[in-house]
């Protein structure tokens, strides 16, 4: 368990009620919240060994050489439905500088997505793809 959620991927708002309050996941619950995110981290990595997710499979697919995606830094994000993939990339890259947490920033249009990662570098980088 994180201070986040019941595992690495899985946050306490993503378990929390999706109606108009986000009502709280109930804490009288947590057990069975880490279990259920037990099996998902378990699921999660047999999904990445069957597609073969690996640094090798990256170059396959052309991702970049030193991609945060290997690295477990990084996500690959649809905007948002009612935000076009450009707005939504420069929320992100506003997001970047004032927090400072998000170093990497990649719009793709074609593909209609926004790649964020948390390099270890201090420079925010930004791109289009």
């Amino acid at each position: 368990m994180t201070g986040n959620g019941p595992s690495t991927h899985i946050s306490w708002a993503e378990l929390a009620c999706h109606d108009e309050f986000k009502t709280p996941y109930p804490v009288a619950w947590f057990d069975r919240a880490v279990a259920l995110a037990a099996e998902f981290e378990s699921l999660r990595t047999a999904c990445a060994v069957r597609l073969g997710l690996t640094p090798a499979h990256n170059g396959d697919i052309g991702g970049a050489g030193r991609s945060q995606h290997v690295e477990g830094r990084a996500l690959d994000v649809a905007p948002p439905h009612g935000m076009t993939v450009e707005d939504f990339g420069a929320l992100c890259i506003e997001l970047a500088d004032s927090r400072g947490i998000i170093r990497g920033v990649g719009i793709y249009t074609g593909d209609n997505h926004v790649h964020i990662d948390i390099r270890p570098e201090m420079v925010l980088a930004t791109w289009r793809g």
